[in-house]
């Protein structure tokens, strides 16, 4: 489905296609799911729908160019609402069914440790809460670390900070569309990280080493001998 969103009218038809999406997913939401259907999925996209819908009206509204609509987030969020929506609304399968009709195949999400590295206003706001555009340092177990950006909904009262450590929610073949949440301070993490920006700091770290002995700290494990 293409989105014309030259006109604010258009803009508007769409929102109201939204609005109707997120409103049935949001009562899906409230009720027992069929086994087909990942709850976690299906607020991951309760949670994008918002921040679309809020593009959306401001251009419909006129305070917005058509150039800072996110084209792909919204046709990507109707897509996925129309399909969580048929998936819904579709009979259960009986008994008799093969697996391969009665399974869905539920994206393979990863969960790992973070860094915010940056964070900026949009200048958009949803029920007060801020739209920002946050970009995170990802520190998984197994692999290398790597930067992730993308633009979404905070809660007003809890707005990360730079530096903030964050627990981050991915899927290895689209790691932009991450979610996150605060992670509870670890007592003495704050003064480890200090210790070793201070030792870098006076180059009894190269940065290479620095880089390394945080990412071991962000990850939980035993920090560097000192």
């Amino acid at each position: 489905m293409r989105i014309p969103f030259g006109r604010r009218a258009a803009a508007n038809v769409i929102g109201r296609q939204i609005t109707k999406d997120m409103t049935a997913l949001r009562q899906a939401a409230t009720r027992t799911l069929p086994p087909a259907v990942d709850r976690a999925g299906l607020e991951r996209l309760c949670y994008d729908g918002d921040g679309v819908l809020a593009q959306v009206r401001a251009r419909a509204h006129g305070e917005t160019s058509h150039d800072e609509i996110d084209r792909a987030s919204t046709q990507a969020f109707l897509s996925a609402a129309r399909r969580m929506r048929d998936t819904l609304t579709r009979p259960a399968p009986r008994s008799r069914d093969t697996p391969e009709r009665s399974t869905r195949t539920v994206p393979n999400r990863v969960r790992a440790r973070g860094e915010v590295v940056d964070i900026r206003e949009t200048g958009m706001t949803v029920n007060d809460d801020p739209r920002v555009r946050l970009r995170v340092r990802v520190f998984p177990p197994d692999v290398d670390s790597f930067e992730v950006e993308r633009k979404l909904l905070v809660s007003r009262l809890a707005i990360p900070r730079r530096d903030d450590r964050v627990e981050v929610e991915y899927d290895p073949d689209e790691p932009d569309r991450f979610t996150f949440e605060l992670a509870d301070a670890t007592p003495g993490l704050a003064e480890e990280l200090a210790e070793l920006a201070a030792l870098h700091s006076a180059g009894a770290l190269t940065e290479e080493e620095f880089q390394r002995a945080k990412s071991t700290v962000l990850g939980g494990e035993t920090g560097p001998t000192r």
